[in-house]
């Protein structure tokens, strides 16, 4: 199920911008995860694939739901990109 949220982004602290931001591809409204590849290149989940797994999940159907799904993927991703970084070193 999809579920729309109406957020004036003016209202928002600007690091809830840009993490929102990050997650999405421009023109549309949809919000991917982010991950880190092996090569530690950042990349949104629907470049990988193109179905609804994609999509951040929220924990539940308002605002403070979807930041801390975001939340959670941008720390998620930091470990993915640490771990990649690690296994690149010599």
């Amino acid at each position: 199920m999809t579920i729309s949220i109406e957020v004036d982004p003016a209202k928002l602290p600007q690091e809830e911008r840009n993490l929102i931001a990050n997650r999405m591809l421009r023109g549309k409204i949809d919000v991917y995860y982010v991950t880190y590849g092996p090569d530690a290149e950042w990349r949104l989940s629907c470049c990988d694939r193109e179905d609804a797994s994609a999509l951040i999940c929220a924990d539940s159907p308002d605002y403070a739901g979807l930041i801390e799904a975001v939340r959670r993927n941008e720390e998620e991703a930091k470990q993915q990109l640490e771990m990649a970084t690690r296994a690149a070193q010599p």
